[in-house]
């Protein structure tokens, strides 16, 4: 966790991100590697392939973090200033089941293609603090319901930045 921080903390200070991603800036993304992890501000637990697998579609839940490597996250930078998420166990992108814009659609493990429901935009709070907005369809990554359960579905969400919507 302190390597997280401490990545995350050194990669914002290089970050110009807006409030509000209107046009992604070029360097919007931590910095490049990891894996990384990302914890929920509003309960602490991390982003996670439910059970680890490694089937195209599953879904991606919270749970308390523990280092597996289902939680482990690699951020690949792209030209248009957004990023990938490529899990560290499966090797594939997080993304928006069945490239949904709708409120509430489950956000997925999918294989890599750069689609547009796989790229995501960093809204920088500081110290380390971010929201991951979708660039199909401007939605946030977010705890449904803001539920505090291990297990709990990852979704989208119209962005209201709540803590649910924050990822440290």
């Amino acid at each position: 966790m302190a390597r997280r921080l401490r990545t995350l903390v050194a990669g914002a200070s290089l970050v110009a991100a807006p409030l509000f991603v209107a046009a992604p800036a070029a360097s919007a993304a931590p910095l490049p590697g990891g894996p990384y992890t990302y914890a929920a501000a509003h309960s602490g637990k991390c982003l996670e392939i439910e059970k680890g697998s490694l089937a195209d579609g599953a879904p991606a839940i919270q749970r308390t973090c523990d280092g597996n490597t289902a939680q482990g996250w690699f951020n690949e930078k792209l030209d248009d200033g957004g990023i990938l998420f490529r899990n560290q166990n499966s090797g594939q992108c997080l993304g928006v089941l069945g490239d949904s814009t709708a409120a509430g659609a489950q956000v997925v493990q999918q294989s890599c293609q750069g689609r547009d429901s796989q790229r995501w935009f960093l809204i920088n709070h500081g110290y380390g603090v971010y929201s991951f907005q979708n660039k199909k369809s401007q939605k946030c990554l977010s705890v449904r319901s803001a539920s505090g359960s291990d297990g709990a579905a990852v979704v989208q969400a119209e962005c209201d930045l709540a803590n649910n919507q924050r990822w440290y």
